[in-house]
């Protein structure tokens, strides 16, 4: 199938799109999932991995840039929702105990075994929070109640910011919280400034990911409701100044953005419901490497 969706064109962000077209395409997956697409992460053009909300939170890997996928079991470094992990075997998880999600927990071997190391005392609180782990010891995690971090891989805790829905962090003293707006940190927490131009925040959206300090791209869709149907329209932004200002870049039919991760200025990719999206050009054009158009009639 092919389908073609008008790209906006784009000048004064290091990208230039003058017009350019969304290609589908197909890709067989192992198994194939048919949950949201909580977290993408690439470490090269064709090694990477997906994080899927099924049942549970699945990890599927690819070695040939998304056109086949299959399940992976153990720890995977660079995920920010659910779970995170310093390396293969050392994570920390929000997600271990589905009726109570105010609770951090670590492992030591890969996940086979989770213990509590933080309790927020609110069931709910990090249902809509993230966690990042910057290093071995180093962690990130944000919920109702604010953003808390530890020094010594969970031993101890401490509030360090505002309450958010999602997080990023470059290491352990640059990084972001979103919520109703994008706070912005330099000093480990200690102190937080609102991203924002004229009194609003431009950048947000269902998922965010910084390149670097000023770099950095978002997602999330639009509705358009009908008499007969629903239909959605996922959007990317891309800010070239830390979140400060930012321009919508794409308007992709038929879908539900949640993810996004980019590997430089020009490769990256956007996960939705049950579909997974690439662009090489910066986003001038899009292909749909995994999934299919998502729309719901009523």
């Amino acid at each position: 199938m092919v389908g073609r969706a008008k790209i906006l064109g784009v000048v004064g962000l290091g990208i230039v799109l003058l017009g350019g077209y969304l290609v589908f395409s197909k890709a067989r997956i192992q198994n194939s999932p048919r949950g949201r697409i909580d977290g993408i992460v690439f470490d090269s053009s064709m090694h990477g991995y997906i994080q899927v909300l099924e049942s549970q939170k699945t990890i599927y890997e690819t070695n040939d840039g998304g056109k086949t996928w299959k399940r992976f079991q153990g720890g995977t470094t660079g995920f920010r929702r659910g779970r995170s992990f310093a390396n293969r075997v050392r994570g920390w998880s929000i997600f271990e105990n589905m009726w109570d999600q105010g609770k951090i927990f670590r492992t030591d071997d890969a996940g086979a075994s989770w213990r509590t190391v933080f309790d927020a005392k609110n069931q709910n609180d990090f249902v809509f929070g993230g966690i990042q782990a910057v290093s071995n010891v180093d962690v990130w995690a944000t919920g109702l109640s604010g953003t808390f971090y530890s020094a010594d891989g969970g031993l101890t805790w401490e509030r360090r910011g505002y309450p958010g829905t999602g997080l990023q962090f470059l290491d352990a003293k640059h990084g972001w919280v979103e919520d109703d707006k994008l706070w912005h940190t330099d000093d480990g927490g200690r102190t937080w400034n609102s991203v924002e131009a004229g009194g609003k925040s431009c950048f947000g959206g269902l998922g965010f990911f910084f390149l670097d300090e000023n770099r950095g791209w978002a997602v999330g869709y639009e509705p358009h409701e009908s008499a007969e149907s629903r239909v959605r329209t996922g959007i990317v932004t891309a800010s070239m100044d830390g979140g400060k200002t930012c321009i919508e870049i794409a308007r992709i039919p038929r879908q539900v953005l949640w993810s996004v991760f980019f590997l430089n200025n020009r490769e990256g990719w956007v996960g939705g419901i049950g579909s997974v999206l690439r662009t090489q050009d910066g986003g001038q054009t899009w292909s749909l490497v995994y999934g299919r158009d998502y729309e719901t009639s009523d």
